[in-house]
């Protein structure tokens, strides 16, 4: 605890990282989204290398190209970027000096309402913060600037969100445009210029927090550290996301609940299968069809006709 860090006099604690543990705070188990926790002990924000660490996960639309942000975020290719899962994703990395470990939930469709969205994206995003150790730090929310945004996105996107992270999501996210090619700063603040007031709206719902990441940018690494930096101030300021443990619970329990079901009918049809299958390999009753025909008497002279009685199965 934070107490007993300071009354031990821990010296090995930089006056940064004091400062950051302070301000770093969790909610309580059971309490409702963006309700103030007790205080977290230092190592579960310090990798075990001593390294600060931040958790993000990342959200978006199927086209907002998440897997690009990912990539630029931690180097290399850590996501394919032409792969779209319908699971949660988990990489990390070292970046900028510290242990950053990322969440990519699954995306929606681009201008979809929430009721369009399958059960199974939905309830994989309201699980994905329990993938990371003491909650998510922050929500980067792709947006793909190569798009345009209109009110029907804007809408989709917060149906997404505050469905499956609560309205004080918003408290915790930082939006990224994600673009492919190379974008300046004025080029930048033109394109939120001219995508008009639903850009506009949103960016303000997020406190206007948002940065530019650009594929051919050839300064990556200095726009990668200012977004670091700026969730960092936001977890200064705000603390770490806490999921409504209810709501977690419930989707959990109706998971647990398909799985079951699933497995019952994969049981029932291999047993289906075997007994089908002992059917055809098993021994088997031939039957031959016998033709049996007499001869009339009555008949007129010279005419014989056969009377087909029947077929007899033998």
């Amino acid at each position: 605890m934070l107490l007993t860090a300071v009354a031990a006099g821990d010296s090995s604690m930089s006056r940064c990282e004091l400062m950051e543990l302070m301000f770093h705070g969790v909610r309580a188990v059971g309490s409702e989204v963006g309700t103030p926790g007790p205080i977290i002990s230092r190592e579960s924000i310090l990798s075990p290398g001593g390294k600060r660490k931040l958790n993000l996960v990342i959200v978006g639309s199927k086209s907002s190209q998440k897997s690009l942000i990912c990539n630029i975020i931690l180097g290399g290719h850590a996501c394919d970027a032409g792969d779209e899962t319908f699971d949660n994703e988990k990489r990390e990395g070292e970046v900028c000096e510290r242990r950053v470990m990322l969440v990519k939930t699954p995306g929606w469709l681009r201008g979809y309402h929430l009721c369009d969205t399958p059960e199974l994206i939905k309830t994989e995003m309201i699980l994905s913060p329990d993938l990371c150790p003491w909650g998510p730090h922050a929500f980067i929310l792709v947006i793909n600037a190569e798009q345009p945004f209109t009110d029907v996105n804007r809408r989709a996107t917060k149906e997404h969100l505050q469905h499956c992270f609560g309205e004080r999501v918003w408290d915790h996210t930082v939006v990224v445009f994600s673009f492919r090619g190379s974008l300046s700063h004025r080029s930048a603040q033109s394109y939120i210029a001219e995508e008009g007031p639903p850009l506009q709206s949103l960016l303000e719902t997020c406190g206007n927090r948002h940065h530019f990441l650009c594929e051919d940018n050839p300064d990556r690494s200095s726009t990668v550290k200012e977004l670091l930096e700026d969730v960092a101030t936001l977890v200064s300021q705000r603390g770490s996301y806490k999921a409504n443990s209810k709501l977690v619970r419930d989707v959990e329990k109706r998971r647990r609940e398909v799985l079951i079901k699933a497995e019952e009918l994969h049981q029932e049809a291999d047993g289906d299968r075997k007994q089908r299958r002992m059917l055809v390999t098993g021994k088997r009753t031939v039957l031959y069809p016998l033709l049996v025909s007499v001869q009339c008497p009555a008949m007129h002279s010279g005419a014989q006709w056969k009377y087909y009685l029947s077929c007899l199965w033998c």
